[in-house]
């Protein structure tokens, strides 16, 4: 094993050396690395330290720069701000002077259409108030006329009864002349003149003429006259009726005109007999028969129809238009009926006044009492409609209402 033993002994020596080499060269590398790391960290020391000087330095430039910044950014945001606000300050103004501007058009507008619809209303309540008092002027006329008419109708009537009476009259003091003729005559008294007029030849002048002389000639006096008396106590105590007495002879008209001519022979003495009223003139002397012949008995004899029930209907009738007349009736009935029909008219003309009196002061009551209990309200407010009285009245009151 000796001859092997040499060429691996240079070997191992030859790798001994080779491997101390490479020590030392890892040694010396060890050695450099070691002294470059220190190197290295003595720059990384200074690089650190100029970093942290440059970044206190940035930091400090960068918090400068954004105090800065934040300065400006602060006063542009508030030149902005005060801006905004100028200028938002400016448009409220212009939107409320646009705004008092269209209410101001708005409020005109509205004055002028409730100026339009009170003037409407005012012309059509004048109109109406003005037709309703045209209606109420012209049945007030047609009552007036109606109730004129009436009137004027009760006092033809009246006439037509006064003419009957007068002739009635007439009939029955000529009846009685005559047959204070015929009396005389059967008993033969010659002692009587007959050259005096009777009594009552001609009652009805004192009726008739008492109105003819002037009111400064006649001497007025409360006692009624003597030959009036008797002529009216004559006519009152026989039967009222359109025919003589039951006494009376067949021939009382040729006596009654025989009366009439004496009494118109002794017109004088006459005359003098007459109650105290005034002069008459000639004209004025009526005698018995010429009343009797004035009457309307026989037109009355001959009608045929009912008697009338209203007094219009017997106005109607006694019209001389070529009418029927009027049926013969009782006096007294047309009298009393005339006197009805005068205090039916009275009692519903008083009735109307006292219930159209009531009425106006029921409705001045009741218009006074609800003004005093209806309480003070804004005529705007539409929730108090609840009445029908304070509803009708609120348009208006809207209305007229002033603006402020």
């Amino acid at each position: 094993m000796e001859p092997n033993d040499a060429p691996s002994s240079s070997a191992r020596a030859h790798e001994l050396r080779a491997s101390l080499g490479a020590r030392r060269e890892v040694e010396a590398m060890l050695a450099e690395a070691s002294a470059t790391r220190e190197a290295a960290v003595a720059d990384a020391d200074a690089i650190i330290e100029e970093a942290q000087q440059v970044s206190d330095q940035l930091l400090n430039e960068s918090r400068t720069e954004a105090e800065r910044v934040s300065t400006d950014a602060r006063h542009r945001a508030e030149g902005v701000v005060s801006r905004a606000r100028s200028e938002a300050e400016d448009i409220t103004r212009q939107a409320r002077a646009a705004a008092d501007a269209v209410r101001a058009r708005a409020e005109a507008q509205v004055e002028e259409y409730r100026r339009r619809v009170r003037a409407e209303l005012t012309e059509q309540v004048t109109r109406e108030v003005a037709e309703q008092s045209r209606r109420e002027l012209a049945r007030v006329h047609e009552r007036q006329q109606a109730m004129i008419g009436d009137l004027e109708a009760s006092v033809r009537i009246l006439g037509v009864s006064m003419e009957a009476a007068v002739s009635n009259i007439g009939e029955m003091l000529g009846a009685l002349d005559s047959l204070r003729t015929h009396t005389a005559e059967s008993l033969g008294d010659a002692t009587v003149p007959f050259t005096t007029p009777p009594r009552h030849a001609d009652p009805i002048d004192h009726l008739i003429r008492s109105t003819t002389a002037p009111v400064t000639d006649r001497s007025i006096t409360d006692e009624p006259d003597a030959g009036t008396t008797a002529a009216i106590g004559a006519a009152d105590d026989e039967p009222d009726d359109d025919g003589p007495g039951e006494g009376a002879p067949a021939d009382a008209a040729g006596a009654a005109a025989a009366a009439g001519e004496e009494s118109g022979d002794e017109a004088k003495d006459q005359r003098a007999e007459l109650p105290p009223g005034g002069e008459y003139s000639a004209d004025d002397q009526v005698s018995a028969d010429e009343l009797a012949g004035v009457g309307v008995s026989d037109d009355l004899d001959d009608a045929d129809e009912d008697a009338p029930l209203t007094a219009t209907e017997a106005f109607l009738r006694s019209t001389h238009h070529d009418d029927p007349p009027l049926p013969p009736m009782d006096d007294s009935e047309v009298g009393a009926r005339y006197a009805r029909d005068a205090m039916r008219a009275s009692v519903r003309s008083r009735s109307r006044a006292r219930r159209d009196a009531e009425t106006i002061e029921v409705l001045t009551e009741s218009s006074r009492t609800d003004r005093a209990a209806r309480p003070a309200r804004d005529e705007r407010d539409g929730a108090d409609d609840a009445e029908p009285s304070d509803a009708s009245g609120k348009p208006l009151g809207w209305l007229f209402r002033s603006s402020s």
